[in-house]
């Protein structure tokens, strides 16, 4: 009023619930891969990099393990794509059921993954590692009355020795994923 008192209090409200549920599905699918729910490219590439900076502090190396599935095309195209997303939902469940708690299993593309695997004191451990996994993979699988049988092949690499930036590990271990698939089904 004219004596500086304040005698009335507008204010305006709105439900931005909306707009914050949007935010973090746009936050979730930046670094989630939406089938799988396992971390994408983006988020592995964090975690990679993350992985080697304590590597190299702790003087321990970093593995990764990259794992390509075969036949997948093949239940797409005869089976369907509902039948394959199932697939790779059913894969991704179990690496992530065979790996430890601080390992990060990711999917990078269509049916490619990628096992991150920091503080393990000796190569052959990682060599088991890939071998458990690929039985995992590779064990029956019944979707919708389907017998579902795939294999997969796998890659590793291991920083530092093949890689500090977190680009070149996931590179080699692509390329030694590349070496296996030549080498037949099933191959480390």
């Amino acid at each position: 009023n004219r004596h500086g008192k304040v005698t009335h209090y507008l204010a305006i409200f709105s439900d931005i619930s909306e707009r914050k549920r949007a935010e973090g599905l746009i936050h979730r699918y930046s670094w989630f891969d939406s089938l799988t729910d396992l971390p994408n490219k983006a988020l592995l590439i964090d975690r990679i990099n993350q992985a080697i900076i304590a590597a190299q502090n702790e003087g321990k190396p970093l593995y990764l393990l990259a794992f390509n599935l075969n036949r997948l095309k093949h239940i797409n195209d005869s089976l369907g794509h509902n039948i394959g997303d199932e697939v790779l939902k059913i894969v991704a469940l179990r690496l992530v059921k065979a790996t430890r708690e601080g390992d990060t299993v990711s999917r990078v593309t269509g049916d490619d993954f990628v096992v991150v695997v920091p503080r393990l004191s000796q190569p052959h451990r990682a060599i088991n590692l890939a071998e458990r996994l690929v039985e995992s993979i590779n064990a029956p699988m019944d979707i919708q009355g389907n017998a579902i049988h795939i294999t997969a092949n796998a890659g590793l690499s291991v920083s530092p020795a093949d890689g500090t930036e977190p680009d070149t590990p996931l590179m080699n271990a692509d390329a030694a994923l590349n070496h296996s698939r030549t080498q037949g089904q099933n191959k480390i």
